[in-house]
């Protein structure tokens, strides 16, 4: 029988098999590149008509004294979508794109905390006017680099095959403006007491420079109505679609309590990293606590697994006991990773105000207790809010009790099944 395909037929045919699958692949990321530019180019004229929308509201606060908390000073959305366009277009030119300036458009909280007691202060007026100013010269910016293209599909054709470098202009430009003449806007954290500011800044900064190096933090506007605290992050914006594998972290500081709380928020794990027993982790926990205290004992510590049956992280609490009292404002909390990263780390930048004595006998609060009933312990705390207290832990039906006195007056203060575990680890 006679071949129908000779070696010569066949990479003939592999050929065209491989060109149309190419042509195929080449047509589909063609159309799907002109889709994102499409899209990068409709987000940058939507940045710049929230930035008019944005000035007319603020005009309007400045001229006509108009209050309006339910109004929306920046679309959410379009800052979102524009955040994540200035991304890809950084990702398409291989180049660093500054976008520290995207972040003061994180701005409706900040706004309504303005607005709240309807009066204008000078500092706030300060920041409106700035903040107009600089919209202002992002506008004509704006307008400057996409010129006059409407009914022109040529022009915007053009403009959409150079969006890349349109981002990458504009975004320097608005970057240096604020980093020079409208730095103002950028450090403006709201009309609350500055020295309250600069103190839990300082507070943070030091301890976190204790548990992570090289990385700064940064206040996040976006908590600003949330004045019994202030949150600061090692990066701002949508985390979770930036393109790099850093670890970040956020740390609060609780007014009421001077309690700092550290948080990784984002990390990754890699198949190669190292995972430490549980007796490494111990050491390494300790390590970090006595960069704090040296006096404190570990009072509960509690392992969780993942499915594999292997330490996926460590819960560990530490508190300092004087004078049989355990005080609750020396309590340091901590999480680690298996890899030896800190998940969590909780600890009060106290005052190192005295103790104050209870007014009452641990008998006195015995006394107030069903004689019947099995007593499995009593001890004095203080807790973080300063206050002296007797916590019994008590037996009935075969369940343990708390009950939590007042140490001055003696009054109930808690009844219930949760105990704090100063004496009872959990492994």
């Amino acid at each position: 029988m006679k071949k129908i395909f000779n070696k010569g037929n066949l990479y003939l045919l592999l050929l065209f098999i491989l060109i149309v699958t190419a042509r195929h692949y080449i047509v589909k990321y063609h159309d799907g590149y002109d889709e994102l530019k499409d899209r990068l180019f409709y987000d940058f004229e939507d940045f710049a008509s929230e930035l008019e929308i944005l000035n007319d509201n603020i005009s309007e606060i400045l001229v006509l004294n108009n209050y309006d908390l339910n109004k929306v000073f920046f679309n959410k959305n379009v800052i979102h979508n524009y955040m994540l366009s200035n991304y890809d277009a950084e990702k398409l030119g291989d180049k660093l794109i500054p976008n520290d300036y995207i972040d003061i458009y994180h701005i409706n909280d900040l706004m309504k905390n303005i607005l709240l007691d309807e009066t204008i202060s000078e500092s706030e007026r300060k920041f409106l006017t700035h903040l107009y100013a600089y919209n202002e010269l992002l506008i004509k910016e704006h307008k400057k680099v996409l010129g006059d293209y409407k009914g022109d599909f040529d022009k915007q054709e053009k403009l959409k095959e150079n969006i890349v470098k349109i981002y990458n202009d504009f975004s320097k430009k608005a970057d240096d403006l604020l980093k020079s003449k409208y730095s103002f806007l950028e450090n403006y954290k709201g009309d609350f007491n500055k020295g309250d500011f600069n103190n839990a800044k300082k507070y943070c900064d030091e301890v976190f420079s204790k548990l992570v190096k090289d990385k700064t933090l940064k206040y996040d506007k976006s908590n600003s109505k949330n004045t019994d605290k202030y949150v600061f992050k090692t990066k701002l914006g949508n985390i979770f679609k930036q393109k790099n594998d850093e670890t970040d972290y956020s740390v609060t500081f609780y007014e009421e309590t001077n309690m700092i709380n550290v948080m990784t928020i984002r990390f990754t794990v890699l198949s190669g990293d190292t995972k430490y027993t549980e007796k490494e982790l111990d050491s390494r926990a300790n390590n970090i606590i006595s960069k704090f205290n040296r006096n404190l004992s570990t009072s509960y510590k509690e392992i969780e697994y993942d499915k594999s049956g292997r330490i996926e992280s460590i819960k560990y609490s530490y508190i300092e006991k004087i004078d049989g009292i355990y005080d609750e404002r020396k309590e340091i909390k901590l999480v680690l990773h298996s890899t030896g990263l800190i998940r969590n780390f909780q600890i009060i930048y106290d005052d190192n105000e005295k103790i104050k004595m209870p007014k009452i006998s641990k008998e006195e609060i015995l006394k107030r207790i069903n004689n019947e009933i099995e007593i499995i312990d009593i001890m004095t705390v203080r807790n973080i809010k300063k206050e002296i207290e007797y916590e019994v832990h008590l037996k009935y039906n075969n369940k343990i009790y708390t009950a939590i006195y007042d140490g001055v007056n003696g009054e109930l203060k808690y009844y219930g099944r949760k105990l704090r575990n100063y004496k009872y680890k959990k492994q």
